[in-house]
């Protein structure tokens, strides 16, 4: 197929979204959506599920008119740059920050500001664990996963809502700085 004829668009909307852990496709209609730093699923309808054929690794995304779809990793993360987390209201580089907006970040590039040694440990330590929690997202769909008892197929799973629940508070303490 040849597109060149096709005008050319770039993108500047702001959007929600994060990093697909995994999809748990069950006994029910849809799936549950395990996002990265999410403490909880999202559940989507079958229907949703059907026409964006989510997978692990991509991301999950809601614009401001609250449609949700699903990206491939590389076309997301060439078209967005992460904001950082707003959690209330605050001043961030001189801009205000309005709580309602989470992840609505203005930089003033005149009053750059220099992050304190504990609070770039804190950036490091969720990166670090994210990075974990993503390959531990993608073990479960290996057939050693499968292999393992019942029981330690739990444990993991309940090691992954762990994971993501402390990187969503290293999230909320980020938002803070």
């Amino acid at each position: 197929m040849d597109t060149s004829n096709l005008p050319q668009w770039k993108c500047h909307k702001v959007v929600r979204a994060a990093k697909i852990d995994s999809v748990t496709v069950g006994h029910f209609s849809g799936a549950k959506l395990y996002l990265a730093g999410v403490p909880d699923p999202i559940d989507v309808s079958e229907e949703w599920q059907t026409k964006h054929a989510p997978r692990a690794g991509g991301y999950f995304v809601v614009y401001d008119d609250s449609y949700s779809s699903f990206s491939p990793a590389k076309a997301f993360e060439e078209g967005y740059t992460l904001q950082l987390p707003v959690a209330g209201p605050i001043m961030r580089n001189g801009a205000a920050a309005d709580p309602e907006k989470f992840g609505e970040v203005v930089i003033d590039s005149a009053a750059p500001r220099a992050l304190a040694a504990h609070q770039q440990r804190v950036i490091d330590e969720k990166k670090d664990l994210d990075e974990k929690l993503q390959k531990l997202s993608a073990f479960y769909s290996t057939p050693i996963f499968h292999g393992l008892p019942e029981s330690e197929q739990t444990r993991l799973l309940r090691q992954g809502v762990a994971m993501r629940a402390y990187s969503q508070v290293l999230g909320e303490r980020i938002g803070e700085f």
